[in-house]
């Protein structure tokens, strides 16, 4: 074999080295196909915050488009009035979402909301604290509280789910006169998800308070607010956590009234 043949063989097994890096960690966008220039881009994100984008839909074709504030300011008024707002995408540990800009509110306008009752829910997982960590499957996850929950009335006397409920039932917009509505598939998030939140809460409340204002404060010293999890812990219990001090509780009986923050998985 050749000085060059060598030197060709050991930069593919270095890739597919990084790559199996990658998807160990959640990337599993990332092939043998991908750009090599793009891996630097793709460490930072595996390993902290890559970046916080204003997540926006256009009127004309409802296609999806992120910019990050500098790029959001580079526009003129009336480019930005082409767009309508969704949320803030987060990149970030390797994982992507776009996050709600406001809490949930449940049928009747509350803003904190049970869990629901002390049940366990069909084909969702009891989580033990380390694996809790980890759980990023929201969307499933409001799926099977919701269908397991849905109409019943429990022993603690709650109807169906409500922060699941209140989560699915998000919209960022609704908008008829432009024939444009939001049609994400809001959940509530893993505890997973809402851990990343917790560890980048600086930089989204940032964002959140240029885009939004003030009324948008998630994780503020100010408000100390726990929100709920679709993580599971046991039959009466299930995760919360305290978005700015980073508290997280497995012991919140479900009945409990707490806060919902929807997410979604990008488009």
């Amino acid at each position: 074999m050749s000085t060059k043949e060598q030197s060709v063989t050991l930069l593919r097994k270095n890739k597919q080295a990084q790559v199996a890096a990658f998807n160990a960690v959640g990337m599993k966008d990332v092939t043998e196909n991908s750009r090599a220039s793009e891996f630097a881009k793709r460490i930072k994100w595996a390993g902290g915050l890559l970046d916080i984008c204003l997540a926006v839909q256009r009127y004309s074709d409802k296609s999806y488009w992120y910019f990050t504030k500098e790029e959001w300011d580079s526009l003129t008024n009336e480019n930005k009035m082409k767009f309508i707002k969704r949320g803030l995408r987060v990149r970030a540990y390797g994982h992507s979402f776009v996050l709600a800009a406001n809490d949930c509110y449940d049928a009747d306008g509350n803003v904190i909301m049970p869990w629901g009752n002390r049940v366990n829910i069909e084909d969702l997982d009891n989580r033990s604290c380390g694996t809790a960590y980890n759980d990023f499957a929201g969307a499933a996850n409001t799926d099977f509280i919701i269908a397991s929950q849905s109409g019943k009335t429990g022993s603690q006397g709650i109807t169906g789910a409500p922060a699941a409920e209140a989560a699915k039932a998000y919209k960022a917009y609704v908008n008829e006169y432009d024939g444009i509505d939001d049609t994400s598939d809001w959940h509530l998030p893993g505890l997973g998800v809402l851990l990343t939140i917790y560890k980048c809460k600086e930089e989204i409340q940032e964002a959140l308070e240029y885009f939004w204002s003030t009324e948008s404060l998630l994780c503020a010293s100010t408000t100390n607010h726990y929100y709920w999890s679709s993580t599971e812990y046991t039959s009466e219990y299930a995760f919360a956590l305290s978005v700015y001090y980073g508290y997280i509780s497995a012991t919140q009986y479900k009945e409990t009234k707490l806060r919902a923050r929807a997410v979604c998985e990008e488009v």
